[in-house]
């Protein structure tokens, strides 16, 4: 069974997750299979080691169904059985995440029965949430342009000969969620376009666009993205600056995920611009991640990703907001997940102390660390070596190379991608401690010429200094 569809389905899912699914397979509603209910129930057992063994499908068998003997076609149908109902499981995790869409179901149903008075209880309810809506995205537009669309369905079933305000909405909020899809759809792609080679094509934006320039009630999240297409579209820097201030008058009025997209696009764009030498974008780029970890868009559920984090640290270092950077470090380390909470924050504080020429409080920092990942082992050894070398503390160093090359060679859960820009970075660090004045421009070519290699321009600032 290792390797099966079904073992991998399991192996994803949280303890609380086994739990529910547990409860999913006794119900009798979802399942009229009752032999599942005992073969989930050992293979829960078996979580989270999922040993090789244990997963032999005859032993499997044997456990779950000792007074039977071992049936390959219907162990098979066993599989299938139990894996569907746990694809249906996520399904049904996910459709209770949307209420909305639920409660358009019910409304839905009402209208299919006949329910007149339940129909105008929750319609009136449904429509004043919309009204007063402050999480616009996707599901907003959609969700509305369903609304109305129930609403025509309801109007008809009653067989007036009238014209009902239902109509005019159906339009126009189907206009609405087609504008707003289609933008966003167009500015994912617009973000591609300098790095595919296919001819990329974008429908009916033009359109949409002359719509937008003779209309003035449209929504502004709709705007929104029009305003990013054409910063993305055109490379006109004035549409930048409108998708920046729309962004930040209408933040608060979109949904998390609506608004984490937004900030992604934004980041990216600054980073083209930043690849193109503009170097003014590094300023705006730190202020789009600041405002997205304060109003969370840049948040990954309840945790700010550690990446987002050091993103942050780096930008900061790169434009010497020493200050906002200590503010920063201290007030949102609690943010990150636990399981890379301390690896974060003492990395990149000794990163911080680093810059500041404290290297008794490097080394200090980096001995807390507990190395969740090889990751954060790389990135602190590196450390170790700047900060050593730094010092002129030239028998620790030449002994942390050796203790990094030896390593990179034994550990054998990263790949040979990985770790080659460390194994460079070693190299390259020993040809600059034995350099003379007669090997520098040899040793310089090759660090440049060499590829990938970590911290390079630390590397050629180094060399320099090594000769000056």
């Amino acid at each position: 069974m290792k390797g099966s569809k079904l073992i991998d389905l399991l192996k994803v899912f949280s303890p609380e997750e086994m739990e529910e699914f547990g409860d999913f397979v006794s119900s009798p509603y979802f399942n009229k299979r009752e032999e599942l209910i005992p073969f989930y129930l050992y293979l829960r057992s078996l979580a989270p080691e999922w040993k090789e063994e244990a997963l032999e499908k005859k032993s499997v068998f044997r456990n779950v169904f000792p007074y039977e003997q071992y049936d390959e076609k219907q162990f098979a149908y066993l599989m299938n059985y139990l894996l569907k109902l746990g694809e249906r499981y996520l399904a049904r995790k996910t459709y209770e995440k949307r209420l909305d869409a639920e409660e358009l179901d019910i409304l839905e149903s009402f209208v299919e029965k006949g329910l007149n008075k339940h129909y105008q209880f929750l319609i009136n309810k449904i429509i004043r949430k919309y009204d007063d809506s402050s999480d616009k995205g996707t599901d907003f537009f959609y969700n509305r342009f369903r609304l109305a669309h129930i609403r025509l369905e309801y109007f008809n079933s009653l067989k007036k000969r009238a014209l009902d305000p239902s109509f005019l909405d159906f339009s126009e909020f189907l206009d609405d969620f087609f504008m707003y899809e289609k933008l966003r759809h167009a500015s994912s792609m617009a973000t591609l376009k300098d790095t595919v080679s296919a001819e990329l094509s974008f429908n009916y934006v033009d359109e949409i666009n002359q719509h937008l320039r003779e209309s003035e009630d449209i929504d502004p999240l709709i705007h929104i993205y029009q305003k990013l297409y054409l910063s993305y579209q055109d490379d006109d820097p004035e549409h930048f600056e409108a998708f920046l201030k729309l962004l930040s008058n209408n933040v608060d009025r979109t949904s998390i995920a609506a608004r984490r997209e937004l900030y992604v696009f934004a980041i990216n764009y600054c980073g083209r611009k930043i690849m193109a030498g503009q170097t003014a974008y590094y300023e705006k780029v730190l202020d789009l991640y600041m405002e997205g970890v304060d109003n969370r868009a840049l948040f990954e559920g309840k945790y700010l990703s550690p990446t987002t984090y050091t993103n942050i640290v780096k930008l900061a270092l790169g434009l010497r907001k020493i200050e906002i950077l200590e503010d920063f470090i201290e007030t949102h380390s609690g943010s990150l997940p636990p399981d890379k909470r301390a690896d974060a924050e003492y990395l990149n504080r000794a990163e911080v102390l680093y810059y500041k020429k404290d290297y008794g409080g490097v080394i200090e920092n980096l001995r807390e660390m507990v190395h969740s990942d090889f990751h954060y082992t790389l990135s602190s050894r590196v450390l170790y070596l700047k900060t050593y070398y730094a010092q002129d503390d030239i028998e620790p160093l030449l002994s942390q190379v050796t203790a990094f090359n030896q390593y990179l060679r034994r550990n054998k859960k990263m790949s040979a991608s990985v770790k080659k820009p460390f194994s460079n970075f070693c190299k390259c660090l020993g040809m600059i401690l034995r350099v003379t004045p007669k090997k520098y421009d040899t040793i310089k070519a090759k660090i440049e010429e060499m590829n990938p290699v970590a911290e390079k321009n630390w590397l050629l600032r180094t060399l320099e200094q090594e000769l000056a």
